[in-house]
């Protein structure tokens, strides 16, 4: 094929050629440093970074504690509670498609195409609540700072699910980890130096963007292999992208409500505890329910190391190799969340008291909820894997629209009267609900797998 006529053509046709020749060599490179690493080194990574990342949120929001009064963390938690499930409906688990891409459907560019958007979308979102909304001008102020955060947080987990897809979890662990000492390091000391929370997010927010730029990025496009699409080069690349990037916006599109329950599903008693009563009881229970995210974590970084393991297994036809793991993650999982349950049960008010102070304490039965609701995540997650892996994305919107509706009405009957024990009560409820629905969904997968294999042996 001969080049275009005209020195218009000759020079796009040569920068093209020029592009091509620059993917391919950096193509070759990071075939040379990828490799994928096995399943219990990655659960071993996955688990460590999020650890070390889920403790450095959960020491901000010590320091926070410390540094402050119960009413300044409520504040700082309605803000999350506000601009989180926005981005989780935008970000509509792109990363979870991501990881699951074996075959390359699309190529980098359209899912960075497509998250780009969906972040400027979820912006937008966000400001228009606030323009409709009565809050004060400093709890604007917090939210923009958040919002900022969760822009950036958006576009490094497109890189997890690049780094995932490779079965590379060490490398989203050394993303997290320097993510976390670095902002954990220039919130503590803007915090320590101004005691000013607006000013210490936007320190933490910047630590986070410096991680992006010089990390993630960084690494995907430089010590990852290339795997794009062939394309004709004198096709209209921008029209190209744009078109894909329509195909996959549409398919990722029952993730996002998905997504957004999932987030409700934390946040719903959130709303119901600071409408019936104030952002004082909002910031106590934000602080011990604090301690479950962190815990969840180790959770979603097993969920996150068994979605492309469980793809795998399910593309080559090893219904035997799934079942097995997801025995396995869930056995683990309780193993895990009963030991948790206990240590809480005998030393819960001590462990709140020590991290945030008296002024914390006062609520054991909620704690002891709160970590329940948690433990009981550690066995339905990797239910939930296998249904991710398998992509059935309508079972897990029902599914999740379910616990979304039970902690509604948990949180509707039970917060106004008994506060931070009644939110705690409604979360424990939803986890109950996702444990029998991704129970029973796993036995149904299970048993028409086997039913398939079955029928292809006949024949």
């Amino acid at each position: 094929m001969g080049y275009r006529t005209g020195p218009a053509g000759y020079l796009s046709d040569r920068m093209s050629h020029g592009f091509q020749k620059f993917r391919e060599r950096f193509a070759n490179r990071g075939h040379q440093r990828a490799k994928h690493r096995s399943l219990l080194s990655n659960i071993y990574w996955a688990t460590l970074g999020s650890v070390l990342y889920a403790l450095s949120q959960w020491a901000m929001i010590t320091l926070l504690a410390r540094s402050s009064n119960p009413a300044t963390l409520g504040i700082y938690s309605l803000a999350l509670a506000i601009t989180g499930p926005v981005f989780i409906f935008f970000n509509m688990q792109l990363r979870t498609f991501l990881s699951t891409d074996v075959e390359r459907s699309y190529e980098r560019t359209t899912y960075v195409l497509v998250r780009s958007v969906s972040t400027v979308l979820a912006v937008v979102v966000i400001v228009s609540l606030c323009l409709v909304s009565s809050y004060t001008s400093f709890l604007y102020w917090i939210i923009a700072a958040v919002t900022f955060s969760k822009s950036i947080e958006a576009l490094s987990d497109l890189c997890y699910g690049e780094f995932q897809l490779n079965q590379r979890l060490d490398l989203v662990a050394r993303s997290q980890i320097l993510r976390a000492i670095l902002s954990l390091l220039l919130f503590a000391v803007v915090l320590i130096q101004t005691q000013d929370l607006l000013a210490s997010l936007c320190a933490s927010a910047l630590a986070w963007l410096i991680i992006l730029i010089t990390h993630d990025v960084k690494t995907v496009f430089f010590d990852l292999p290339v795997a794009a699409k062939k394309t004709d080069q004198r096709k209209a690349i921008i029209t190209s992208y744009w078109n894909q990037s329509r195909k996959l916006a549409w398919k990722c599109l029952p993730a996002a409500p998905a997504g957004l329950f999932v987030a409700l599903e934390t946040n719903v008693p959130r709303y119901f505890l600071a409408e019936a009563h104030d952002l004082n009881q909002l910031g106590l229970y934000s602080a011990l329910a604090q301690i479950g995210v962190a815990m969840q974590f180790l959770g979603v970084s097993v969920f996150h190391a068994l979605v492309p393991k469980l793809a795998l297994h399910a593309s080559a036809g090893d219904n035997k190799g799934v079942s097995r793991l997801v025995l396995t993650s869930v056995l683990a999982g309780s193993t895990a969340g009963a030991l948790a349950i206990l240590a809480t049960y005998l030393f819960g008010d001590h462990l709140v008291s020590f991290i945030y102070g008296t002024e914390y304490t006062g609520h054991p039965t909620a704690f002891v909820l709160l970590i329940a609701a948690t433990a009981l995540s550690f066995v339905w997650l990797p239910l939930a894997a296998n249904v991710q892996a398998a992509q059935n994305l309508w079972t897990r919107l029902w599914l999740h629209l379910g616990s979304l509706l039970v902690i509604c009405f948990s949180a509707y009957v039970l917060t106004p009267p008994h506060g931070i024990e009644g939110a705690a009560v409604a979360m424990l409820c939803g986890s109950v609900t996702q444990i029998l629905g991704y129970l029973t969904v796993h036995l149904l997968i299970t048993r028409w797998a086997k039913q398939q294999a079955r029928i292809l042996d006949n024949d």
